[in-house]
């Protein structure tokens, strides 16, 4: 993870569009590919039937580097549950594969899925030194709240992949991210709504919260990790991310306060 961000960041910064994320440790590959739910096509991770945490919908347009959309690219996406542990790593007894999946776009490259609010969590690879550090520094060691998304499609030159993560306005941690991953422009609004009905229907007119295209040769650099081959573009759009607070498990996130917890 460390070396991902030390050899990512050094490219991410000088491209245009969206900066790529490193693909992180707790990636396992083999996700179970997802049908769409409902008549509008939506997906939903896989998670338990009492599944704690904030209704979360996630919804996006995958795009090629002319602008075209990017029909059937496959996403791949995990993040953690809301003790700050991800599933398949054996270290709670979270079902195989929760809060992991993978979808396609639709012919318009757009995308919805449902899944809840992850919270902000110490990776355990942290260095002890580093935690010196960043407490010298008084800052958190906490990563903030983030989903990861992993794109394929032919189009996407090189390896036909691309990486990054998906962040939070106003998360506290955003700022101090232990990883040295979080990048402001992949920090998306959340619109909160108290009512199931005032969720529904996310897939708007014109959603563009995520537009994906290939690289440019002369913007290449050494494959050496996922994602090397491909960038997202970010626009974000207040119906990108959206909160729903109507179930009893469901923690209010509007008040501006965040619980970290450690992911082992």
């Amino acid at each position: 993870m460390w070396l991902d961000r030390l050899t990512d960041g050094t490219t991410a910064d000088s491209w245009e569009g969206t900066p790529s994320n490193p693909e992180g440790p707790y990636y396992v590959p083999g996700a179970p590919l997802l049908k769409p739910v409902g008549p509008g096509a939506s997906y939903v991770l896989p998670m338990r039937s009492d599944e704690p945490g904030t209704p979360l919908i996630v919804s996006g347009q995958v795009r090629a580097l002319d602008g075209q959309p990017l029909a059937m690219a496959e996403l791949d996406t995990w993040q953690c549950a809301d003790t700050g542990v991800y599933s398949m790593l054996g270290m709670d007894d979270q079902p195989d594969w929760n809060l992991r999946g993978r979808f396609h776009t639709d012919e318009e490259g757009r995308f919805e899925f449902r899944t809840i609010k992850p919270v902000p969590y110490m990776p355990a690879d942290i260095p002890q030194s580093i935690l010196d550090f960043y407490d010298a520094l008084g800052k958190a060691h906490f990563r903030p709240r983030h989903i990861h998304l992993k794109v394929r499609h032919e189009d996407i030159a090189a390896s036909g992949q691309f990486m990054t993560q998906l962040y939070f306005q106003g998360d506290p941690y955003l700022e101090a991210d232990p990883g040295q991953n979080a990048h402001t422009r992949l920090a998306m609004p959340t619109r909160i709504h108290h009512e199931p009905a005032g969720a529904e229907s996310r897939r708007a007119a014109e959603p563009r919260l995520l537009s994906g295209r290939p690289f440019q040769p002369h913007h290449r650099h050494r494959d050496s990790r996922p994602g090397a081959a491909g960038r997202l573009r970010l626009s974000p759009r207040l119906d990108g991310l959206t909160a729903v607070q109507h179930t009893s498990n469901s923690r209010r996130e509007d008040s501006g306060r965040f619980q970290g917890h450690r992911s082992r």
